[in-house]
C-alpha cells in the first residue's frame, strides 16, 4: 500500500471521528458556562460552544463553524427552557448588544458558574485542588458601571448611540443600559436629544468604513458622589463652533457635569482615545476620594469602574499586608490598589508606563502630603528586577492585564523571595498558569473572588501567597 494512500486513509478516519458538519441541526442540552460567555455542550462526547445558553435548556442547535475539537453552533429554538433562565432578560437589547452575556442566566447561578472557573482553572492548569472560595455579589446585580463608552454610527434618519454587536463592529442603539449608573444613562439620553436635533450642523458621525466624519464616542465617568466627566472624542482635529455648542449645552443643562472634555483621535483601528485632549467647559477632570485619598481622573485615566467592589479588594489587601511592610505595587495605574492602604506600610514603590496615571499618583502623593510613596515610570517587567531587589520589599502587590504576569516579574518575585504575594486577576486561565510557575516556592494562604462585572463572565480572583 502506498505512502499516500495511508495518509489519506488517516485524514478520512480523523475526520469521520468529528459527529457533526456545518449547517446540521440537532437537538441537545445545555451542561454549562464557559468562560467568555459561551454556554457548553455536548454532541457524542464532541463539544459545541453555544451563546446565550443556559444549563439546563434543551435546545435546537444550527452548527455555524467546526474545528479539530470543538464546533460552534447558535440556538434555533428552545425546546425546555432550564429553571436558571430568566424569562425575559431584563435589557431589551440582551442577545444584540455584546456588552453583556449571561443576563438570561439567574444571579446566583452566575456566582457559581464564576467560581467553577476558577477552581477548574487551577486544577486543569495548575494541578491544584482547593475548596470553593467565597465571592461577593450583589443584591442588585444592575447599575454599577462607573464608567461607559458610547459608540456613534449615522442611522437612515437618526443618530445611533450604543454598543458594538457581539464579534462586530455593528453599533446597536441603546437607549439605557441596565448595568451603568443612572446618571451616565440620564446626561447620554441628553446628548442623544442635542445629536439629533443638530444632525445638520458639522457633528457628523464617523464612518469607520471610510475613516470619515466628525464625532467617534462619547464617554462618561461618574464618582461616587454623582459628578461627571463627559468626553467627546473626535475624528478631526479641528474645535468647531458645533462642538463648542454642544459642550456648552451638556454642561449648561446638567449639573452633574463637572467638566466637558474634547479627545482627538485622528488614527484609524479600535484605539478609542488619542493624545491630545483639550478642556471645552468646566473642569478636565473628576476627583474620587478612597479611604481618605484623593484621585483625580481623566477621561482616560485607568480606574476600577466599579468602586464599590474596590474597597472589597482593599479590605482583602489590607488584610493580607502585615503591618509596617514595604510594598511594591507593579501595576500600579493611579494607586488604588496601594495609596490608600499607606499610612499601614513603611514605603511604597509603585511602578507604571501611562504618564496620565502617573500624574494622578503623584497628584494624589502630593495633595494627601503622602511622604513613604513614590511611582518609578517603566513597564513592570523592565523594572520588576530592580525594583524588587532594592531594600527590604516584604510584598509585592501585581494586579495584570488578562494576559497574566511577564515571565520577568515572576523571575523577579523568585528571585527575591519575596515573602508575601498578592495577585489580583481578572482571567482565571492566566491567574493558573501564573500559580504553576510560582508552585515551586510558593503557597496560596487565602484566596476569594469578587463579581465586579454582573450580568457577564468576568471575575476578580483575589488571591494572598506566602513563601512554602
Amino acid at each position: 500500500m502506498c505512502a499516500g494512500f495511508q495518509k489519506e486513509k488517516k485524514m478520512t478516519k480523523k475526520f469521520e471521528q468529528i459527529p457533526v458538519i456545518k449547517g446540521q441541526e440537532i437537538e441537545t442540552e445545555i451542561i454549562d458556562l464557559a468562560h467568555g460567555g459561551n454556554s457548553v455542550a455536548k454532541h457524542d462526547t464532541f463539544t459545541l460552544f453555544i451563546p446565550y445558553g443556559v444549563p439546563g435548556d434543551k435546545v435546537k442547535v444550527k452548527i455555524t463553524d467546526v474545528k479539530k475539537n470543538f464546533a460552534n453552533a447558535e440556538i434555533e429554538s428552545i425546546i425546555t427552557p432550564s429553571a436558571l433562565r430568566i424569562i425575559p432578560p431584563p435589557c431589551p437589547y440582551f442577545g444584540q448588544c455584546g456588552g453583556c452575556h449571561w443576563q438570561n442566566v439567574a444571579y446566583n447561578a452566575q456566582l457559581e458558574f464564576k467560581l467553577k472557573s476558577i477552581t477548574s482553572s487551577l486544577k486543569k492548569i495548575a494541578g491544584l485542588t482547593i475548596e470553593t472560595p467565597e465571592i461577593k455579589g450583589y443584591e442588585n446585580p444592575f447599575s454599577y458601571r462607573d464608567r461607559s463608552q458610547y459608540k456613534l454610527a449615522q442611522g437612515e434618519d437618526t443618530v445611533m448611540m450604543g454598543f458594538y454587536r457581539a464579534g462586530s463592529h455593528d453599533v446597536i442603539d441603546v437607549q439605557k443600559c441596565l448595568i451603568q449608573k443612572e446618571v451616565i444613562n440620564h446626561v447620554m439620553a441628553g446628548a442623544r436629544e442635542f445629536l439629533a436635533a443638530n444632525k445638520n450642523t458639522s457633528l457628523s458621525m464617523y464612518d469607520e468604513s471610510r475613516a470619515s466624519g466628525a464625532l467617534r464616542y462619547l464617554t462618561a465617568r461618574v464618582n461616587s458622589t454623582g459628578e461627571c466627566l463627559f468626553t467627546v472624542i473626535t475624528h478631526e482635529k479641528r474645535r468647531n463652533d458645533s462642538i463648542e455648542k454642544f459642550a456648552k449645552y451638556m454642561k449648561e443643562n446638567y449639573s452633574e457635569i463637572k467638566g466637558v472634555v474634547m479627545n482627538v483621535n485622528p488614527l484609524t483601528g479600535n484605539r478609542i482615545f488619542g493624545n491630545r485632549e483639550d478642556t471645552l467647559a468646566g473642569e478636565g477632570s473628576i476627583r474620587e476620594k478612597i479611604r481618605g485619598v484623593e484621585f483625580e481622573l481623566g477621561a482616560e485615566t485607568f480606574f476600577q469602574v466599579n468602586t464599590e467592589r474596590l474597597n472589597d479588594i482593599l479590605d482583602f489587601i489590607d488584610a493580607n499586608i502585615p503591618e509596617g511592610d514595604s510594598v511594591v505595587d507593579l501595576y500600579a495605574g493611579v494607586g488604588a490598589l496601594s495609596l490608600p492602604l499607606h499610612g499601614k506600610i513603611r514605603e511604597l514603590k509603585a511602578v507604571d508606563v501611562f504618564y496620565k496615571s502617573i500624574n494622578s499618583f503623584r497628584k494624589a502623593v502630593e495633595t494627601g502630603q503622602i511622604a513613604n510613596a513614590e511611582i518609578i515610570k517603566a513597564t513592570a517587567e523592565a523594572a520588576a528586577d530592580e525594583v524588587i531587589q532594592k531594600g527590604k520589599t516584604g510584598t509585592v502587590i501585581v494586579d495584570p492585564p488578562r494576559k497574566g504576569l511577564h515571565k520577568w516579574v515572576i523571575q523577579a518575585i523568585k528571585k527575591k523571595r519575596v515573602e508575601n504575594l498578592i495577585y489580583i486577576s481578572c482571567d482565571p486561565a492566566t491567574f493558573a498558569r501564573d500559580l504553576k510557575e510560582l508552585g515551586d516556592m510558593y503557597i496560596i494562604k487565602k484566596i476569594e473572588a469578587v463579581d465586579m462585572f454582573p450580568q457577564t463572565y468576568h471575575v476578580e480572583t483575589l488571591c494572598a501567597l506566602g513563601l512554602k
